[in-house]
């Protein structure tokens, strides 16, 4: 597997209150279930996705958009996994996707 692996995808904060503590701890513990590196951002902020003091600078609230990378030996895994989070409004909800970005 390419140690290399990238994968991006944007996805609207559907949770009504914002990605405030709850959700991105979730998020952060989904993360570190990966070996590879995850970078949230939206706009010119970017945080580390292990980190949620990180993610709060985000301020990311419902209705907007952040960007998920992730690179990586297990990178397709860990997108995958992060989309099912994120559509299911950190529910924990069955399979759901992500809208996918060209990689760079």
């Amino acid at each position: 597997m390419d140690e290399r692996l990238v994968c991006r995808r944007a996805f609207v904060v559907g949770v009504e209150e914002g990605l405030h503590m709850r959700p991105l701890s979730q998020l952060a513990g989904r993360v570190r279930q990966f070996r590879s590196e995850v970078r949230v951002s939206k706009g010119a902020v970017v945080a580390d996705a292990r980190s949620v003091l990180d993610l709060l600078t985000l301020d990311a609230g419902c209705g907007e958009e952040v960007v998920v990378e992730v690179v990586g030996p297990d990178a397709t895994d860990a997108i995958e996994s992060l989309a099912r989070l994120f559509e299911s409004n950190f529910t924990e909800s069955p399979e759901a996707g992500g809208q996918d970005i060209a990689a760079g």
